[in-house]
């Protein structure tokens, strides 16, 4: 985990209650199954979340994973979400939609328990197949619900606790992102500055809207455009204090990229020129810190640690059909490609599948200015 902000983003289609739900339902370690996420606290102790909607948790970096699920969750459809939002080594919040009810697990176990909060009410809908939540800290969070498009339109609800899930209440009603904006996640800092990131599928408009009041009111933010670049995809931010990134692809071409705010999300400004997708469908990425990230595009590793004014370009093992990566240090990083989950100790510039613990092909970096 790299950021001060704890945000979960994956859909798995992926009076005060504090039911005791039990333990995990496995708990003993076991080789790596297929996974869907991957946080790290530290260098051994991490949480993910399996392709059949598990919550997982190492002790080992990787190599063995204990099944921690709450008991009961139900089986992932269609019509479910869940968002695992990892805040330490044993403290974690999980949530799960199930046909239009959502439910709020926590544990300070490591998931060898876990609590039900009490579940925050939203607006009848016939489901909410997407949930994101965002946790600042173990008493401040934030859930964002979206329902299934209808006419190209998704209706969405933002609820808000201050008290570690005992109460919800809901803002941003008539404020929230509506008009065709598809959410692709939420992310708040201690201050209550937030931002919903989406994408308007070929919209000229940026999706993107800030708030600086803890949701209660929210407005549209316009984002400068690349050059050559006709609409922008954007994703949620990573915040330290007022200071934050926002990736962001750019229309056809999916180049990648980064904007950095100083004022909590209210402006935002490019950093240098976007990475080249360089034919690739996507990108994945991991921020360390306002001036230090690394992202692939499937066939290179690019680095930055000086906010964008050089890269590092890295060429790689085949990352192609990687999904999720996550860089505790400048050296030491994860990646899961095909469900299968990848270390490096170098940057980036070789790659150890964790749970086997065998070296792949080593390979060369080279050093160039971004511009160039």
């Amino acid at each position: 985990m790299n950021a001060s902000t704890h945000t979960a983003t994956t859909n798995l289609l992926s009076g005060t209650q504090h039911t005791q739900v039990g333990g995990s339902t496995n708990g003993t370690q076991s080789p790596q199954p297929p996974l869907q996420s991957v946080q790290m606290i530290t260098a051994k102790i991490g949480w993910a979340t399996s392709m059949q909607g598990g919550v997982l948790r190492t002790t080992d970096g990787g190599a063995n994973w204990s099944d921690v699920t709450p008991p009961g969750l139900p089986t992932i459809t269609i019509a479910t979400a869940r968002a695992l939002v990892p805040l330490g080594v044993t403290v974690a919040r999980l949530v799960a939609t199930d046909n239009g009810h959502l439910t709020v697990y926590s544990t300070s176990t490591g998931g060898a328990r876990w609590s039900q909060l009490t579940s925050p009410t939203l607006p009848r809908t016939s489901s909410w197949p997407q949930v994101y939540a965002s946790f600042p800290s173990t008493e401040d969070g934030w859930i964002l619900a979206t329902s299934s498009p209808g006419l190209g339109l998704m209706a969405t609800a933002l609820v808000h606790t201050t008290d570690g899930g005992q109460s919800w209440t809901q803002v941003g009603a008539g404020t929230l992102p509506q008009s065709g904006m598809y959410e692709t996640g939420i992310t708040f800092n201690a201050a209550g500055d937030g931002v919903i990131s989406g994408t308007y599928h070929g919209s000229s408009l940026t999706p993107l809207s800030v708030t600086a009041n803890g949701g209660v009111t929210w407005r549209a933010e316009t984002l400068p455009m690349p050059t050559g670049a006709t609409y922008l995809n954007t994703y949620p931010p990573a915040f330290w204090g007022e200071s934050g990134l926002l990736p962001a692809e750019t229309g056809s071409t999916h180049d990648l990229v980064f904007y950095r705010t100083a004022n909590g999300g209210q402006d935002w400004q490019p950093l240098a020129v976007p990475l080249p997708g360089n034919g690739a469908s996507y990108f994945i990425w991991s921020m360390l810190s306002p001036t230090e990230t690394f992202a692939t595009n499937g066939f290179v590793v690019y680095q930055t640690a000086d906010g964008g004014h050089s890269v590092t370009v890295k060429t790689n093992t085949d990352l192609q059909d990687a999904w999720s990566m996550d860089f505790l240090t400048a050296t030491e990083g994860w990646v899961i490609v095909k469900g299968e989950l990848l270390r490096t100790t170098n940057g980036g510039i070789t790659w150890t599948p964790a749970a086997q613990g065998e070296q792949l092909p080593p390979v060369g970096s080279s050093t160039t200015p971004s511009g160039s």
